[in-house]
Formats: C-alpha cells, sequence, structure tokens
C-alpha cells in the first residue's frame, strides 16, 4: 500500500463462456417486535427493511470478451421512539409558572420569541413542568439507503496479452431524525449522503515463460454530504442567517449540564470529496516456475479535489452559516435575554 499497513487483494468474479445469474430478497419487519419503555403507539413502531440484488455474467465473444455485473441494494425505515424537553404550552404563549404554579404572563415579554417556541419543537406531550418545559414523545422515521454495484470486462487479446477493468459504484444515504442527536430536536434532522467511485484496469503481457509485465492503473473517487435541516415545515422568518438553515436553541443546561434543557436546530452542512489515482507497474522473472526476480513503481498522486482544485491531507468542511443563541430558562427565552448576552455565529 501507499502507507504502511496490511495487503488485502480482493478478487472479484468474472464472466465464462455461459450465462449465468443469481437474484435475492430478503426482508424483515415490525410483525414480532414488542414496544419498549418510551413507545407510546399502539403496537411496535414501524420498521421495514429490504436488502435485494442479483449477479449476472456470461460471453460477449466465445473465448474472448467475457462480461459480469452484480447489484446489491439496501433499503431500512425504522422509526424510533424519543422522549425530547420541549417548551411546555404555557411558555408557547408568553407565560411562565409563578410560585404558586400558576402560568402569569412573562415580565418583559417578546411576542417574537414565541415563533420560535412553536416551530423549533413539536406540541408537547404531557403537562407542563415547573420550569416552563414538557417533555413531547415521538417516534420519526430513521431512513438508511444503499447502492452498490459491480462490473467487470475481460478481454483475452492473445495469446501473450489480456486485460480487464473493474468498475464498482457505492451510494450511500442516511437520514437521521432530532438532527443527528439523540432526541433533543424532534423537528430536525441530518441527511448523510455518501458516494465513492472506484476503477481498476489491468494489463498483462507475457515476454516469454520466465518474464511476465503487469501494469494496473487505478481511480477511487467520492464524497460525503452532511446535511442539517428541517424535518417540518418551518417558517421563513426563523432562519436567523439568510441563506442558510434555521439556527440553534438551547434553553437550560447551558452552563449547568443538570438543568433540563430544551435543544433546537442545528449548524448547516458539510461536503468532503476525495479522488485518489494511481499507476502501478510491475515485471516478474520466472525461474523453474518459481520468482526469482520482481521490480515494481508506483507513481500516482492522491488528495482532496474541490471545485477542480487539490488540496492535500486535510478535510474541507463548506458551510452557508448558521447560529445559536442559548437561554437560561423557558422564562427568559420567552423575554428573548439569550444567556451571558451570548449570540455564536459560525459562518460560512
Amino acid at each position: 500500500g501507499k502507507r504502511a499497513g496490511g495487503q488485502i487483494n480482493i478478487v472479484t468474479s468474472s464472466g465464462s463462456n455461459q450465462l449465468h445469474g443469481s437474484a435475492f430478497e430478503y426482508l424483515r419487519n415490525s410483525a414480532l417486535d414488542a414496544r419498549n419503555f418510551f413507545d407510546q403507539t399502539t403496537g411496535a413502531p414501524p420498521f421495514k427493511r429490504n436488502q435485494f440484488g442479483g449477479s449476472l455474467g456470461g460471453p460477449l465473444k466465445k473465448d474472448k470478451m467475457f462480461l459480469f455485473g452484480t447489484y446489491e441494494g439496501f433499503q431500512e425505515r425504522l422509526s424510533r421512539s424519543s422522549a425530547s424537553v420541549v417548551p411546555g404550552a404555557c411558555a408557547r404563549q408568553g407565560l411562565f409558572p409563578n410560585a404558586a404554579g400558576v402560568c402569569a404572563p412573562v415580565d418583559g415579554l417578546k411576542p417574537a420569541m414565541l415563533k420560535y417556541a412553536n416551530a423549533f419543537w413539536p406540541a408537547p406531550s404531557t403537562p407542563d413542568r415547573p420550569d416552563g418545559t414538557a417533555i413531547a414523545y415521538s417516534n420519526p422515521p430513521q431512513t438508511i439507503g444503499e447502492s452498490l454495484g459491480l462490473a467487470r470486462f475481460d478481454y483475452v487479446i492473445s495469446s501473450k496479452d489480456s486485460f480487464y477493468a473493474n468498475l464498482t459504484v457505492d451510494n450511500g444515504l442516511r437520514i437521521n431524525p432530532w438532527g443527528g442527536g439523540g432526541g433533543g430536536a424532534p423537528n430536525f434532522k441530518s441527511v448523510s449522503d455518501n458516494i465513492s467511485k472506484t476503477l481498476s484496469l489491468k494489463e498483462t503481457h507475457v515476454f516469454s515463460s520466465s518474464l511476465v509485465n503487469i501494469a494496473t492503473l487505478g481511480y477511487a473517487g467520492g464524497y460525503a454530504t452532511l446535511v442539517n435541516a428541517p424535518a417540518v415545515p418551518m417558517p421563513a422568518d426563523v432562519v436567523f442567517l439568510e441563506g442558510g438553515n434555521p439556527g440553534t436553541i438551547v434553553i437550560g443546561g447551558g452552563i449547568s449540564a443538570a438543568a433540563p434543557s430544551a435543544v433546537a436546530g442545528i449548524p448547516a452542512w458539510v461536503r468532503m470529496p476525495r479522488l485518489s489515482i494511481r499507476l502501478h507497474q510491475r515485471q516478474a522473472l520466472l525461474e523453474h516456475g518459481r520468482l526469482a526476480f520482481e521490480d515494481a513503481t508506483e507513481p500516482g498522486w492522491s488528495g482532496i479535489v474541490i471545485s477542480g482544485k487539490r488540496r492535500l491531507s486535510d478535510h474541507i468542511g463548506i458551510s452557508p452559516g448558521s447560529a445559536e443563541q442559548r437561554y437560561s430558562d423557558a422564562e427568559r427565552a420567552c423575554a428573548g435575554l439569550p444567556l451571558d448576552g451570548r449570540r455564536l455565529v459560525y459562518p460560512g
């Protein structure tokens, strides 16, 4: 390899003079599942997983050209239950429990703050607690999709030359509820999209019964995109920074981690492309059927490509920007008084 480590050889199937193929399908669902402690549904939350695919190989020209291809797909929809801390019914109206436990108007209420309480969090499922928060139960779906395709072409040029090309494409999509967190932001989601492609070309030439030359060209490329976005429709006027996603609001837990907290919103998105090209040439000298000498050269380059420009040894994050506001409790959030007057902005 390019660096110290294990050497791994992977051999792919090739076509033959006969046409052969296969197909498969595997299904798993929630028919035999049981509800867990947090499930508020009548039965087990919906769950469905499909794994399917097939392969096909055969001759393009008998004894000379062969083609083999395979595809595998994976689709999963899993509803995940969670209990999230959200602003209570009173806080959504600009009210806060007083010492007697009665909801009263918040001193210095800013009505413009109420739109955030109603847009960033789902409606509460429980009565209000003394701190102005409540619990919302939800079970949004987690979506996973994977598609893997492989194609191999073999060509016997002559008794001394042979060639093969191998192409692999893998595309994965994952949508996590709650903005990728553990249940703090039910109205948000995290979308991760990964694409990778590999191409290898190999030409083998036999000079004699004791000398063989093998030339290999390899390409590997792809990118990963992480997008944090609302999972439900959001009013345009709740976006902190124009052109970006809604920012992050944290109520409670900003300084004291033991305090109940309600978190909603997330930063924007990150994209990390990668490209690698390797050329490998090897000559082998055989004596009496055993390897006597081998010489190899491996020029090549690898790195990260963004807009046609190559950058080495780092991952590049690109974000149109996002912002975060923290409040010590629901009452100060209704009054529009951030914790310590802080407003954190993450520019793109």
